[in-house]
């Protein structure tokens, strides 16, 4: 009975805790005799088993859980760290009003936060950040970046002190530029702090290091022979570099609010204090001569219509494939920038686009969709926007302008669109945009612009066909060849596949 009952319990472990009411076990006459005296001890051992199974589902479920929420959604809120500088704001042995609340200058070191993802070690974790190509999901990257933009925010600006509670915003993300390409099997360590502020603004610089400390895991393998020498390596490489701009607003009038300044004290601060002052200075000038206020420049024009006129004047135009396919592509055989005839595609035809709802479970503390979500959307659409474009898996070279126009409400339904606006000799600029929209009116409002720099082989160029693609296409040339220039300035080791 013993070697019988050890059967049955693999065989209900085996089968599973749902499939144990319907087990039929044969037995031989022999055993007939002590079945009753054996019924209730199998029926205990079941349901115990039972019980064990769905405990340990149990824990399986929280598990995961705990990791989705800690690495995904935790910091959209309110992080422990955030919470335990509150609570260390609030009791301080005074009550809060009884003390005004001062405006004074901070260190840089004062607001830095760390974020630790060790996927070395932990492989589910491991599985959250990792894409269909076993690479890093970098849209979830960019989304715990946004997260902890905010953290350093509202920790610099004191912005959850009950004398003067704030709403941070993100205003801009001046660029997030890859320095190397990002393994998912070495632990990955986020650093953000405050380098330069306005009077209601805050420029956090975050600095993304790959931590490779130990032999990577056996599924690493494949890459043992890209930064390790015979699995075996001790390295802190930064692999992206990321600038936001936050600003305060005022949490009763949501209005700008003055923020503590910044005061370098170490000579990496300093530099990184005059890096942002001249961030500043750029941004500006940048957007006094956006084509959104002033016409395009001289040789700009002259290449717009040079466009069209090579396009009036072609006595054929080339289709690619067949002609009989009725998914061909018109093709045309231009020179752009005075250079050699080469094949060119309507910016249109790149164009692709998606609709979702938003729902509470990616709002922010302050009920709105989470910034960092529609980023991780826009990357995706446009990553895919670039991989139907040249048939080839592209790779992501940086964010090098956006704009948020306006928050995005829980509820809103959203359109995400994306178009190649340039084509470089080795990159792709990629436009995305995100509408909300109103069903009933079929009206539809912008709220948030991105430009993403991918690395793909280019086989065709973009061209415009309208005046407003033209505008978007001159554009998307000016953030292209400005991208390239400060990753050649941040000495990225990917400034040469521009």
């Amino acid at each position: 009975m013993k070697s019988f009952t050890s059967t049955l319990s693999r065989a209900t472990r085996r089968i599973g805790s749902s499939s144990c009411s319907l087990l039929v076990v044969r037995f031989s006459a022999s055993s007939k005799g002590c079945y009753h005296s054996n019924q209730l001890m199998r029926n205990q051992t079941q349901e115990t088993e039972v019980q064990d199974a769905e405990s340990l589902s149990v824990r399986v479920a929280k598990d995961i859980d705990y990791h989705l929420n800690k690495h995904r959604f935790e910091r959209r809120y309110l992080s422990q760290q955030q919470e335990d500088h509150m609570n260390e704001m609030l009791n301080n042995g005074q009550p809060a009003e009884e003390k005004p609340f001062e405006i004074k200058s901070k260190s840089p070191k004062e607001s830095e936060v760390v974020i630790k993802l060790p996927f070395s070690t932990d492989s589910k974790l491991r599985d959250i950040y990792m894409n269909a190509f076993n690479g890093m999901r970098i849209g979830r990257l960019l989304e715990d970046l946004d997260a902890l933009a905010g953290e350093v925010a509202y920790k610099h600006s004191d912005g959850f002190d009950k004398r003067r509670p704030l709403t941070i915003v993100t205003a801009a993300i001046d660029r997030i530029e890859l320095q190397k390409p990002i393994i998912p099997f070495f632990d990955l360590e986020i650093v953000g702090k405050v380098t330069c502020t306005g009077k209601s603004s805050m420029e956090i610089r975050i600095e993304v290091h790959s931590l490779k400390k130990d032999s990577p895991t056996s599924d690493s393998s494949l890459y043992s022979n890209t930064f390790t020498n015979n699995g075996l390596s001790e390295q802190r490489d930064l692999v992206m570099v990321a600038y936001f701009v936050m600003v305060a607003l005022d949490k009763s009038s949501n209005k700008s609010t003055v923020v503590h300044s910044i005061s370098p004290d170490t000579q990496e601060d300093k530099i990184l204090f005059e890096i942002g002052k001249e961030n500043q200075t750029r941004r500006k000038l940048m957007s006094d001569l956006s084509l959104m206020k002033k016409p395009p420049s001289d040789e700009e024009r002259l290449l717009i219509h040079d466009i069209f006129l090579q396009k009036m004047k072609q006595p054929q135009i080339t289709t690619d494939f067949d002609n009989s396919n009725p998914n061909c592509l018109t093709v045309h055989q231009l020179s752009l920038d005075g250079g050699e005839p080469q094949a060119c595609m309507p910016m249109a035809t790149t164009r692709q686009s998606n609709i979702k709802i938003m729902h509470p479970t990616n709002r922010n503390i302050h009920g709105k969709i989470f910034g960092g979500f529609l980023l991780k959307e826009a990357y995706e659409l446009g990553f895919l926007t670039a991989y139907m474009f040249t048939k080839h898996k592209p790779v992501f070279l940086a964010l090098n302008e956006n704009s948020f126009l306006r928050p995005v409400e829980v509820g809103s339904v959203v359109e995400f669109t994306s178009q190649i606006v340039y084509a470089g000799e080795k990159s792709l600029e990629i436009r995305c945009e995100i509408w909300v929209l109103d069903p009933p009116t079929q009206k539809k409002m912008l709220c948030n612009i991105f430009h993403f720099a991918f690395n793909s082989p280019i086989v065709y160029k973009v061209v415009p066909d309208t005046y407003l693609e033209a505008i978007l296409y001159l554009e998307g040339k000016r953030i292209h060849n400005k991208g390239k220039m400060m990753a050649e300035a941040l000495h990225s080791k990917l400034a040469s596949s521009y």
